[in-house]
């Protein structure tokens, strides 16, 4: 299974807007929906909108006769509902800290303007009205820049301050251990934020102090350094969470011991069902055997690598038919 797999695996719950049928039938995606902040994005999503704002008051701001004009202008009575009625939202999300609100909802909106494809003219109307507002919002000094919300690096900046703040959540959740279902999704998870963040860092895409998503990628690298010890704890063996690169060719000392990089094609790049020497005693690590090993046992490890994976595969296969 790889990384695309489960960028799929997730990214098709995150973007709902409504509950499904299957909901009920599906324990994993409620236990992910669990998690505080995307319970925060998923109330902002099936928030009622029956009570639109004025019509006058959109009109002033969204302009129509340009593409997507009439979906910007619907979408934002549906914006000014949920502005109205924020302190209500923040009521239902108590395990979101008051001072993160702020860049949450700025990332909610930038993520809506996107799904409906709005002009750069229209997103900056929102910004406006973003600004126009706030103060409804009962942050105080929150305001939006055009640039956090259409700018070419967006997606990285709201994946990478997602990844942040779920693995936190996880990190606090009071279950011991993440070994049976659903609860092993966090794992599946996690190992799928590592595999995200180490392709940034072997791509070269964050190198520069000027990225303009370093800071949340900073950000996720220190809550997974902190929190690595007890998710390596609590996940079951077979989910296989990466070592976090510092560089293209290095791991983070944290890195259990007996570790290396091998290449920038080989660690994170496949998850979570393929394993790197199948004989290895630390199944939570992507890493390569030292090149120092007895040449008399690589004929056995061939044969349990082979083994091993078709058994992970086998039980991959039949776990995914209930996602």
């Amino acid at each position: 299974m790889g990384t695309n797999d489960y960028d799929n695996y997730f990214d098709k719950w995150e973007y709902e807007i409504t509950e499904t049928e299957d909901d009920n039938h599906d324990s994993r995606k409620t236990v992910f929906k669990e998690l505080p902040l995307n319970k925060f994005y998923a109330i902002l999503n099936n928030y009622k909108n029956q009570e639109d704002a004025p019509q006058s008051l959109c009109s002033g701001y969204i302009i129509t006769n340009i593409p997507k004009g009439h979906v910007c202008l619907n979408f934002c009575k549906k914006f000014m509902y949920k502005i109205k009625h924020f302190s209500s939202i923040k009521e239902q999300c108590k395990e979101i800290k008051e001072n993160e609100f702020c860049n949450y909802f700025k990332y909610w909106l930038g993520e809506q303007l996107l799904r409906i494809d709005a002009h750069i003219d229209n997103i900056s109307q929102f910004r406006q009205i973003f600004n126009t507002f706030s103060s409804l919002l009962n942050i105080p000094g929150c305001t939006c820049k055009i640039d956090e919300i259409s700018g070419p690096y967006f997606k990285k900046m709201k994946k990478f301050s997602d990844y942040a703040k779920n693995l936190e959540s996880i990190n606090n959740s009071q279950k011991t251990d993440f070994k049976n279902m659903p609860d092993d999704i966090y794992c599946y998870y996690i190992a799928k934020a590592v595999s995200e963040y180490n392709k940034v860092i072997s791509d070269g895409s964050c190198a520069s102090t000027s990225c303009a998503f370093k800071e949340e990628l900073e950000r996720f690298k220190g809550k997974f350094i902190n929190y690595q010890d007890s998710f390596r704890t609590r996940c079951p063996s077979n989910i296989i969470i990466p070592c976090i690169q510092i560089s293209k060719d290095l791991y983070h000392t944290s890195c259990p011991s007996g570790t290396t990089v091998n290449s920038s094609s080989q660690t994170a790049a496949d998850m979570p069902a393929e394993q790197e020497d199948g004989g290895s005693d630390n199944s939570n690590t992507l890493a390569t055997t030292s090149a120092s090993a007895a040449v008399g046992t690589i004929f056995t490890s061939l044969i349990l690598y082979k083994v091993t994976d078709y058994f992970i595969l086998i039980n991959m296969s039949v776990t995914l038919t209930y996602v």
